[in-house]
């Protein structure tokens, strides 16, 4: 069995929790004995298993001129026609399979789907909305995903667009799909339930939770943690954070008005620690001090910040599988969040952590008092939180789960009766 992964950039440094779910699943195939490689748009240096698509000077100054055209038109990934060079490649000619894991980051044409199709089985992983919509990651309130979209309610939002031509890129999408055979994969109970309402419903769709490597991301000594961070050993740590804490999707607004309302009395006991792009002035606006890690590299890393903190705020407005949910409950560390993407099946009340009401923030500051001030229940929540992403995240069941996956579209493809093994 050879897969070939495609997505903007392999993983192996930063990128998105796509990017990172991508990596760690091809580590996992090679570790199984599968033979795996990444096609991306930006390669980090010194990974044999990774192959760059190369565009030449002439197709460079083509796509960003064409480019502008098209987002002026409100239309985005369209002429990123470079990618069609992935088919000439020696790893393309030898792959069974081929993984999609995005193609909405500024490197692949959508309208190309068919071409691939048309040579090799395709399997795309859905780590947001994109492909379904016309043209945002996440639609918040918005349903006209389902029937056309058009009027769009949240242009500015990610990636935005100039001019509304959102029903015209659905209907584009759609057209796509119905000429080309895809299997899709969700990664959460509400995603998959979306994919049945979506243009994608006539695919087979499969549920594969992300998953998390528990011998990386485990409980450390917590002293020890704040001590390499120079936390005061008489604060209780409040961590926060995201890649770009300033996009609306994240809430950033939300945690702020948060942790504004918190009493003095809680101020006065509490540290924030954040990472990311714009932790430092959410904490500046609620009046708290705060340790600002930045962007982190190093998942070590990560697991210590995790370790040092008391609880972790996910503010989000929107998500479909934050890393972040399943990284701080390996690490013990318990939520406190509003219920969206898998932190609504995660974070169990009482059990892993607290769930506010959507957009609630007085009701979000509540959750942080409650388990502030509950030092027995909140360290069991944290051991609750440890226990569930063992049982039910495991990355062996996760890793195993896509090969069978994909013996099953290959004996498919091949017309062979041989059952493929189930999917945990």
């Amino acid at each position: 069995m050879k897969v070939l992964h495609i997505h903007s950039s392999d993983g192996y440094v930063g990128g998105s929790g796509a990017h990172i779910m991508m990596n760690r699943l091809h580590r996992g195939l090679k570790e199984n004995g599968v033979s795996s490689k990444i096609i991306c748009a930006r390669k980090s240096p010194g990974h044999e298993d990774v192959v760059e698509i190369k565009r030449s000077t002439p197709t460079k100054m083509a796509e960003r001129l064409l480019g502008a055209i098209a987002r002026r038109l409100g239309l985005n990934e369209l002429v990123h026609f470079s990618c069609l060079s992935i088919q000439q490649l020696p790893d393309f000619a030898d792959a069974d399979l081929i993984h999609f894991h995005g193609i909405h980051s500024g490197f692949f044409s959508y309208l190309s789907l068919p071409k691939f199709a048309r040579k090799k089985a395709l399997v795309f992983t859905l780590h947001d909305m994109w492909s379904f919509t016309g043209h945002c990651t996440y639609s918040y309130e918005c349903e006209k995903w389902k029937t056309g979209c058009g009027g769009c309610p949240h242009p500015e939002d990610y990636p935005p667009i100039r001019r509304d031509s959102t029903r015209l890129e659905w209907k584009l999408k759609k057209w796509v799909y119905g000429r080309c055979r895809i299997d899709i994969v969700s990664i959460s109970g509400r995603q998959n339930e979306m994919l049945k309402e979506s243009m994608l419903a006539h695919f087979p769709i499969h549920q594969i939770k992300n998953a998390i490597e528990t011998d990386i991301y485990h409980p450390m000594d917590r002293e020890k943690c704040r001590t390499e961070l120079n936390i005061p050993s008489d604060r209780k740590v409040i961590m926060f954070g995201a890649t770009n804490m300033t996009r609306y999707a994240k809430g950033g607004d939300l945690l702020a008005e948060a942790l504004k309302l918190l009493p003095e009395a809680v101020k006065e006991q509490v540290i924030l620690l954040s990472f990311g792009l714009g932790g430092q002035a959410r904490a500046d606006d609620a009046g708290i001090p705060c340790i600002d890690m930045g962007y982190v590299n190093g998942d070590e890393n990560k697991a210590r910040l995790y370790s040092a903190a008391d609880l972790f705020v996910l503010s989000s407005r929107a998500e479909t599988f934050e890393l972040v949910t399943l990284e701080c409950m390996a690490c013990g560390t318990p939520m406190v969040s509003f219920p969206v993407g898998a932190a609504a099946e995660m974070v169990k009340p009482g059990v892993t952590g607290y769930l506010a009401e959507p957009e609630n923030p007085e009701d979000l500051c509540r959750g942080i008092i409650t388990l502030l001030e509950d030092d027995a229940g909140r360290m069991q929540m944290g051991i609750n939180a440890r226990k569930l992403a063992e049982t039910e995240y495991s990355q062996a069941a996760h890793v195993q789960n896509y090969q069978n996956l994909y013996a099953e579209i290959l004996n498919r493809k091949a017309g062979s009766p041989t059952p493929a093994l189930p999917r945990s």
